[in-house]
């Protein structure tokens, strides 16, 4: 099963959609997230939270489990390879107070997941000085909250595709902030 995730704000774009539905095609990718075709479910935007969207090809089969503002847990079976797995697509809050709150109802809704799952999202989080350039300088504190829930989780990191810094603030000069936002 293939997974393609992304923070895609740019969907209203017509070319970040084409740009999505061609990767869809040429990949033959069974999940996207944040993205309008096939088979969706939604969790609209409310207040800080971006919101969220699921969507799949026909020979998947979702089951969505729970529903909160900042995560959707799925149970995805795939037909066509006879595989399924427990899928958890969260967006965590870039304001350290609410991202406390989410971290910690996660953990505590581990329980209420099978043994093998695969957490998919935008934590809003960097762990090592090296995915950060600019702004005030990275300290080991300042992931101690994202690190603490990948131990609690038992999560591995799958790695990742792409640009050296998936976020920048857009600032000029010592103003200019770059991160790899996990």
């Amino acid at each position: 099963m293939k997974i393609l995730s992304g923070n895609c704000q740019g969907m209203g774009n017509s070319l970040t959609f084409h740009y999505l539905k061609e990767l869809c095609y040429t990949h033959y990718l069974d999940i996207l997230r944040k993205c309008c075709f096939f088979k969706s479910f939604f969790v609209n935007p409310q207040g800080l939270a971006k919101g969220l969207a699921l969507s799949l090809k026909e020979e998947c089969n979702v089951f969505v489990i729970h529903l909160e503002v900042y995560f959707l847990h799925a149970y995805i079976y795939n037909s066509s390879i006879n595989s399924n797995i427990d899928v958890l697509f969260v967006y965590i809050s870039n304001v350290e107070e609410v991202k406390t709150i989410q971290f910690t109802s996660l953990i505590n809704y581990r329980s209420s997941i099978g043994n093998y799952f695969v957490i998919i999202g935008d934590f809003n989080s960097i762990l090592s000085a090296v995915e950060k350039e600019g702004g005030t300088q990275f300290t080991h504190s300042n992931s101690l909250l994202f690190r603490n829930f990948i131990k609690e989780l038992g999560l591995i990191d799958l790695g990742y595709k792409g640009s050296g810094m998936t976020w920048s603030n857009k600032g000029e000069g010592v103003h200019h902030i770059k991160e790899r936002l996990d």
